[in-house]
């Protein structure tokens, strides 16, 4: 496969992936060794879709973000833990207004979108919570080739806040979905799939040659 041709076929994915996650619709992302993840716009989630990743996932949603951010809203690393080559998990939290047990898919994505919320102020949750943020590397997939990353990149390119919601997808033993079931869930499904690989890809094109933008 040559090089243009490869950086052609991410560039589609991911701007099919874009206009997804701005529509408040999910997407897979593939991430080979360590299987498939649904991410969604922390600031589109809605109860029925986080209760449709959770039935479809491991149903520990993670709020991947970046680091100003979580330091905006005083959310400190969980047990002071902070790694650059393993996840960085913050304290838990819930929204302070509006939830109840904070389980269920209506909390939690009440609790994602206030994370995810441009006028979120601290005492705007509470700790500790049902929804774990995760601290995600400054440069994204360029740093760290995770999934946290890849939702975070990916909702920044679609020109929404920087909180994605990530879950990793199971088989019906518990396993990780690999490549082939992950892709062939998404068909199933009609949701939109990529790797971090076409997200780099499309990181590395434009942020080299910024001449196309995104769709909002």
């Amino acid at each position: 496969m040559s090089t243009s041709y490869a950086i052609g076929n991410s560039e589609t994915v991911v701007l099919e992936a874009l206009v997804a996650l701005v529509a408040g619709r999910p997407v897979v992302v593939d991430t080979a060794g360590d299987g498939g993840h649904l991410v969604l716009a922390g600031s589109k989630a809605s109860g029925s879709q986080l209760g449709w990743m959770i039935r479809h996932t491991s149903g520990f949603v993670l709020a991947a973000t970046t680091a100003e951010r979580l330091d905006a809203l005083h959310i400190p690393p969980m047990f002071g833990y902070h790694s650059t080559t393993a996840t960085s998990f913050a304290v838990s939290v819930d929204a302070s207004e509006g939830t109840t047990t904070g389980i269920s898919g209506h909390d939690r994505a009440l609790t994602m979108r206030t994370l995810a919320s441009p006028e979120g102020h601290p005492r705007d949750l509470i700790r500790p919570g049902h929804v774990v943020p995760v601290r995600t590397a400054e440069h994204g997939v360029l740093e760290r080739a995770e999934a946290a990353e890849a939702g975070v990149d990916l909702v920044r390119l679609a020109g929404l806040s920087p909180v994605a919601a990530v879950c990793a997808m199971l088989d019906e033993h518990g396993g990780l979905l690999d490549s082939h079931e992950s892709r062939r869930f998404a068909a199933d499904h009609e949701v939109p799939v990529l790797s971090i690989a076409d997200v780099m890809a499309h990181r590395f094109h434009h942020e080299l040659f910024p001449a196309r933008t995104v769709p909002r």
